[in-house]
């Protein structure tokens, strides 16, 4: 997942961590976009301030709030 950001987006993807931590954030246009990897069953993540768009990428489940895709649904709108 992160080497798919880095290469949709070079020297925009930074690691987070302020009290809690995203897998990976991608500064695009002065705004944050946060990505969180979660593998197992549970899939919730804390809330984020100062983070409003987070994605979190699972192994199969689907959600509208908060945004929740399948690993291979994120990896295939990448063209990379």
């Amino acid at each position: 997942v992160i080497e798919h950001l880095v290469r949709a987006f070079p020297e925009k993807v930074f690691f987070w961590k302020n009290g809690s931590e995203i897998d990976a954030v991608v500064l695009e246009k002065e705004r944050l976009y946060g990505f969180e990897v979660k593998w197992s069953e549970k899939t919730e993540i804390k809330a984020q301030n100062q983070i409003k768009n987070i994605t979190i990428i699972t192994k199969k489940e689907y959600a509208k709030t908060p945004l929740k895709l399948p690993l291979s649904v994120f990896l295939s709108i990448f063209d990379v």
